[in-house]
């Protein structure tokens, strides 16, 4: 997400359609939504501080955005010297691990593949740009890695990566300058040991001195933006406001947004509180832009790069830590739904042989096993293990619902175990719930519908492929060749074949 904001609230359209029937009486159906009305602006605003969203950043980085700002973000000379300044900066080689963190469209990470660069990884928290990177990346037969994700939380490969870069002005977007220190200690848990941040951002104290008031222009033949801006109360942040008009719909977007003016001083003293070393300040970057315009927080940048410090390595004095394992299975003497036979087969008995001979392999460790769950509490009783590797996915007695009892076993009988505990095994069986965990912590998830076991209607799914699915469940059951379907038939079709097959189980549609 880069450059000068922009912020759009946008509503779906779908295009009313005749019902759909269903079996015995169930309308699977497609709702209309009226066609949306102009936006309404707020009109003359006196204190823009007060009408900007905390978390603005979220929703903003949409088609409106790059139409906005596309006379600086998909300037085509505008990426070439930021790339050039980059290389130049940090002295990259084409097998160096790289990650582009807060890519937006992909621009940057698409030129590094273009100039030969290999291990490319953008990522970026909005879905519009990273769809659009991906397809332009496909386009041009590129090889770079997009996906979505939050800067503060970013993962890494083992070794680490040799450079991140964040580029496009895409820093100091919080409320809060501890989240954009929570940003630099993500990086520096990224990098390998001296890895390389580069970064640019807003001149703060040129910004500070220099930013226009009020501005407008043209962005197309049909939609002009009017810009207004102000320092916060406390001089730390500059607020922006857009509104954005088109000459026939009226006014499509009001939307304010803010940055946080670091100073030289200001970013380098940051850099080290998250303990970054050699800070660096090179050129200065002057943006571009196609029209001649208004160019915001872009017009003047800091382009800085900083190493990370040394790792330190984990020391094992060697051997087994807990030399006794004892390993805990399903029990192939009773019936399991879940096998493709209704019990255990020759596929299975060769998994637990190829299990028991790569684990054999381990000659420090002592491996038991148990897998008789009629006599699993008394055996774990009175053949205590010193640990429990827990591969019983199957649940006690073979009974998925009752996976969670396993754990809650060993928990009562005080044995350390391997794997997730029961109140964590108990939310994972209902994937919805999952869905919405996952949704609260910032996790990508797909839009989903649920389809409860009792209702007499179900919405069809606006986009295909759309995957359908139980909601409760485990070991992928219910999910088929079947399960992507690809138009409305099809949907009915295989909402019908799972709730002949799993009777009384409601249904997601993703």
């Amino acid at each position: 997400m880069e450059g000068a904001y922009r912020r759009i609230i946008y509503s779906e359209r779908r295009a009313a359609d005749s019902p759909v029937p269903f079996t015995k009486g169930i309308v699977f159906m497609k709702a209309a939504i009226p066609s949306p009305q102009p936006h309404r602006t707020l009109g003359p605003v006196s204190d823009l501080e007060r009408h900007l969203p905390s978390d603005w950043w979220r929703t903003l980085f949409t088609a409106v955005y790059l139409a906005t700002d596309g006379d600086v973000v998909e300037n085509a000379a505008n990426t070439s010297q930021e790339i050039d300044l980059l290389l130049k900066a940090a002295m990259l080689g084409p097998n160096d691990r790289i990650l582009d963190l807060c890519c937006g469209q992909g621009r940057h990470s698409l030129e590094l593949a273009r100039r030969g660069f290999r291990h490319i990884t953008g990522i970026d928290r909005s879905r519009y740009l990273i769809r659009l990177a991906r397809r332009r990346a496909k386009a041009s037969g590129l090889d770079v890695r997009f996906r979505e994700g939050e800067a503060r939380k970013i993962s890494a490969p083992d070794k680490g990566y040799d450079c991140v870069t964040l580029l496009g002005n895409s820093f100091g977007y919080f409320d809060r300058e501890e989240d954009d220190l929570a940003v630099l200690s993500a990086i520096k848990r990224a990098l390998r040991s001296h890895g390389q941040l580069v970064i640019d951002l807003t001149d703060g104290d040129w910004m500070r001195a220099n930013f226009e008031p009020r501005s407008w222009e043209w962005i197309d033949q049909s939609q002009f933006v009017c810009r207004e801006r102000s320092l916060s109360s406390d001089g730390d942040r500059l607020i922006s406001r857009e509104v954005v008009v088109h000459a026939e719909k009226g006014v499509i977007a009001d939307q304010f947004y803010a940055e946080r003016l670091y100073s030289r001083a200001r970013i380098e003293a940051l850099l080290g509180r998250a303990g970054f070393t050699g800070t660096r300040f090179h050129s200065e970057v002057e943006a571009l832009s196609t029209r001649g315009a208004d160019l915001g927080m872009m017009a003047r940048r800091l382009f800085i790069s900083s190493r990370a410090p040394e790792k330190q390595a984990s020391r094992r004095n060697g051997g087994a830590i807990i030399p006794k394992v004892t390993v805990l299975m399903g029990d192939p003497r009773l019936p399991d739904p879940v096998k493709l036979t209704g019990t255990f087969g020759a596929e299975d008995y060769d998994t637990i042989a190829r299990l028991k001979s790569a684990l054999g392999e381990l000659k420090e460790y002592r491996f038991a096993y148990l897998d008789n769950h009629g006599a699993l509490f008394n055996t774990l009783r009175s053949e205590r293990p010193d640990f429990v590797l827990n591969l019983c996915d199957e649940g006690f007695r073979n009974e998925a619902l009752m996976e969670l009892h396993v754990p809650a076993i060993l928990e009562m009988l005080g044995i350390p175990y391997s794997g997730a505990g029961p109140a964590a095994l108990g939310l994972c069986y209902n994937k919805s719930q999952v869905r919405a965990i996952a949704a609260a912590c910032e996790v990508p998830v797909p839009l989903e519908t649920y389809f409860d076991a009792d209702d007499q209607a179900a919405t069809i799914p606006s986009i295909f492929p759309a995957l359908i699915k139980p909601c409760l469940g485990d070991s992928s059951i219910g999910i088929t060749q079947n399960a992507v379907v690809h138009n409305p038939p099809e949907a009915v079709s295989y909402l019908t074949e799972l709730r002949r097959t799993l009777p009384g189980r409601p249904v997601l549609v993703q």
